[in-house]
């Protein structure tokens, strides 16, 4: 492990998402366009929220995307769910406000999205497919057709499609779908993470330097370009410190 700064300065900077109510926007056509529309990258939509008439100050032709998102949630949940506990994952967030002329035509669909999602789940690790063993198995008896009707048989494939889904763009389980790049695949919450600030997904092993405002890797080493260091750079080596010096009082 390289040598230890240990008056680094801490420049690790992670995106919150905010409290569902404190994300609100002001926007206003601009004077000089006959174009009305507002909130077209508003700080709603850029985390994936509709713009709230009780607190938000929009005036014009709000144009958020994200203001036809209930569609998706009605499908992937029926429409009398908690939406203030639904929590889609940044990078979905990020696809799919690229993808906004589609989301406010509502042609993201929960069959769109398991189209997307469901090759890279039969085709990946045997972790990934573990994980998933029993909704696999359940797929394949409705695929087999061998559901005692049609209907019980479409009403299961409905099912799984919304399970499935669920799983890929919401916070519901550990693994879900990285649409960043070419490289679109299921991953896990332990190895891969979505940098808010660089919009794309990273390895944990990296972290955004906010003096740089790009991510560098290694949590414990500083910033590739400055002195900075990651949130757990001085945990890290303190906890390295002890177990050196813990090594060296057992062999004493």
């Amino acid at each position: 492990m390289p040598g230890y700064r240990p008056y680094a300065e801490v420049t690790e900077k992670r995106a919150r998402r905010p409290v569902r109510g404190l994300t609100r926007c002001w926007c206003k056509p601009a004077p000089t366009t006959k174009n009305p529309q507002t909130c077209v990258g508003c700080a709603c939509s850029q985390w994936g929220r509709p713009c709230a008439g009780d607190v938000c100050g929009c005036t014009g032709l709000c144009d958020n995307a994200f203001n036809q998102i209930s569609y998706l949630v009605d499908q992937l949940y029926g429409s009398d769910v908690d939406r203030s506990r639904l929590r889609l994952r940044p990078c979905f967030v990020n696809w799919a406000f690229q993808k906004k002329v589609a989301l406010r035509n509502q042609e993201i669909t929960v069959d769109s999205l398991f189209d997307e999602v469901y090759p890279r789940l039969v085709e990946y690790d045997e972790e990934l497919v573990k994980y998933f063993a029993d909704w696999n198995e359940s797929w394949l008896v409705v695929v087999g057709n061998r559901l005692n009707s049609n209907l019980e048989a479409q009403a299961k494939r409905g099912q799984l499609k919304r399970e499935l889904v669920r799983y890929a763009i919401t916070k519901e389980g550990r693994w879900w779908f990285s649409f960043c790049g070419e490289g679109t695949n299921w991953v896990h919450q332990d190895s891969t993470w979505h940098c808010e600030s660089c919009k794309k997904c990273m390895s944990c092993q990296e972290w955004h330097c906010a003096l740089c405002d790009k991510c560098t890797y290694g949590m414990s080493v500083p910033c590739h370009w400055c002195d900075g260091v990651s949130a757990s750079y001085h945990d890290i080596h303190r906890k390295e410190h002890e177990r050196e010096d813990s090594k060296k009082a057992s062999s004493v």
